[in-house]
């Protein structure tokens, strides 16, 4: 594939899972009882390190675009090993973390701490699986992470002027 092409589709990976990350992907409504709010837990909030990682992939895909091929595969097999890390993470512990991440809200919001307490105040939990798109994104992003790293670099040919050879004769007459 092309240079261009993997980093335009790396951009728009970068663009799509910042907006994932940044959609609802837990949303709980709280009994009247305890004030009745509704509380919705993101994916920045489930991962913290996400907003990391985006900031450390635009700056990534900005240097990739702004200096030689060489360096571009270089930037790409660095973040190769940050983003599996990651992957791996969303995809083991996504469900346990948006748990967490809940559980940290309603004790913000009702000072109530304790699953088993909490659970008491909760009327109603809706789980969107968001975190589902975001892998899916991830493992997209490791993709062309990979292609941009294998990518032929194309070869530079040097253009290489040839004069005509001058009769010697020739020379010693000009420069008189």
């Amino acid at each position: 594939m092309n240079r261009k092409l993997l980093n335009g589709i790396w951009l728009l990976n970068v663009l799509s899972l910042t907006l994932v990350a940044g959609f609802s992907w837990v949303d709980v409504l709280l009994s009247p009882a305890s004030g009745g709010q509704a509380i919705q837990v993101t994916g920045y909030t489930t991962f913290p390190i996400i907003s990391a990682l985006v900031l450390l992939q635009g700056a990534s895909l900005l240097a990739a675009i702004f200096t030689p091929a060489v360096v571009a595969k270089a930037i790409a097999a660095l973040q190769l090993p940050i983003i599996a890390w990651h992957l791996f993470v969303v995809i083991s512990s996504a469900e346990e973390a948006a748990q967490l991440a809940v559980a940290g809200e309603i004790t913000k919001a009702t000072g109530v701490e304790g699953v088993a307490s909490q659970a008491q105040l909760v009327e109603l939990a809706l789980d969107n699986n968001l975190w589902y798109i975001y892998a899916a994104l991830l493992a997209l992003n490791l993709a062309v992470l990979v292609a941009l790293v294998f990518a032929k670099t194309p070869t530079v040919r040097a253009k290489v002027e040839t004069s005509q050879a001058q009769d010697p004769g020739e020379l010693w007459e000009s420069q008189s």
